[in-house]
């Protein structure tokens, strides 16, 4: 498995706190980040994929789906025009091998 960061916007709204915590984070292990969440809009996708890039984190996504008690949220899909690429399942895969034979990057 990787350890991921996830859902950015529900931890805090202030990117400089985020920052913080992933550079922490990246000390402890950390592989990636969930840039693709339903609590974030355009923007906040973006600028997580920038900031994972930069500590080179791979970027997940998640559709945040934890039952019908969110109404708006669908399994898959999440809320919105949330899109989450392929490459996301490619980057776990080649960090799950990375991590399985020691190297990093």
């Amino acid at each position: 498995g990787v350890a991921v960061l996830a859902h950015p916007p529900f931890i805090s709204s202030d990117r400089n706190v985020i920052e913080h915590m992933l550079d922490e984070f990246v000390l402890l292990g950390l592989d990636g980040v969930e840039a693709y969440n339903s609590g974030g809009s355009n923007d906040d996708i973006d600028w997580a994929m920038t900031v994972a890039h930069q500590r080179n984190l791979i970027v997940t996504g998640g559709s945040d789906f934890h039952g019908d008690s969110k109404g708006d949220i669908t399994i898959g899909s999440g809320r919105g025009n949330l899109k989450i690429p392929y490459r996301c399942v490619e980057d776990i895969r080649a960090a799950v091998a990375r991590r399985k034979t020691g190297a990093t990057g």
